[in-house]
């Protein structure tokens, strides 16, 4: 094995592995065919192993080693991925502020209209402001706003502060999604209290900083129980899912509630 491992080569490698046709791993990379060949065979000489059975021209298959190394270091490489694209960004974002735009992180539960809102806002009141908007994780909006490299967050309160000033933007009713049950019909009201023995399903779209949970434990603590949560879910399409598979209750901001199946029924949670 080689000292050193080319991204490029290796992505190409990976990609062939799992279409086995030059032609198509070419149109998935947008390169030419003969930059996949070239790059498998790089990679081969590189790394001294031979990761393809070829018959003629044509590659075949994956060989037993080639096979057993690709599945140890496949999700490694998303991982190194993910990691280059996150660090690009924040590059990305470190330049836009020195050219004096203002950044705004927004969390993914965030909905739509509260974006639209917000850039109405910009559009009446600042016309001269460069506004910029950038998807995050709520760890890592508190992050950047802490450290300066974005200039404020958007994201549902947090029950802890995370040292940082909160000021209230908007509110929006959470609500309990639930499988719908022949001849009822929704309530438009329901008591935290009453989902005190369900399974609840709750959105987070980040397991270090979740929104919805810390809120949801810390109302339902105050109130002298703990709430069963069944799972966390990153989309609301996740949680209808659960509900129409599991039974359950979702809890999750109205707005996430369009869109969902008729099968389910939504009613608004009082005191959350």
């Amino acid at each position: 094995m080689g000292p050193y491992i080319n991204p490029r080569q290796l992505e190409i490698v990976l990609v062939m592995a799992e279409e086995l046709n030059t032609h198509k791993a070419a149109e998935r990379l947008k390169v030419h065919q003969s930059t996949v060949s070239k790059g498998i065979k790089q990679f081969e000489k590189e790394q001294e192993l031979t990761v393809f059975v070829r018959e003629g021209k044509r590659i075949a298959d994956l060989t037993p080693e080639g096979g057993q190394f690709l599945a140890h270091i496949k999700p490694a490489f998303h991982v190194f991925q993910s990691e280059a694209a996150r660090a690009s960004e924040i590059a990305e974002l470190i330049l836009r502020k020195s050219a004096g735009t203002f950044i705004l992180g927004y969390s993914p539960l965030v909905s739509a209209a509260v974006l639209n809102e917000v850039r109405s806002v910009r559009s009446a009141r600042f016309r001269a402001l460069r506004l910029q908007v950038r998807q995050l994780k709520p760890s890592e909006i508190f992050s950047f706003v802490r450290s300066g490299v974005l200039q404020a967050g958007l994201t549902y309160a947090f029950p802890q502060r995370h040292r940082l000033e909160q000021i209230p933007v908007g509110g929006e009713p959470m609500c309990a999604v639930y499988p719908r049950r022949p001849g009822t019909r929704a309530v438009a009201g329901i008591d935290l209290e009453a989902l005190r023995s369900q399974p609840l399903y709750v959105l987070s779209s980040d397991r270090e900083q979740p929104e919805f949970r810390e809120c949801l434990v810390s109302e339902c603590t105050r109130r002298g129980f703990t709430p069963k949560i069944a799972e966390e879910t990153d989309s609301a399409r996740q949680a209808f899912d659960l509900l129409l598979d599991r039974g359950g209750v979702a809890i999750m901001p109205e707005c996430m509630y369009v869109g969902a199946p008729a099968d389910l029924d939504c009613s608004r949670i009082a005191g959350l």
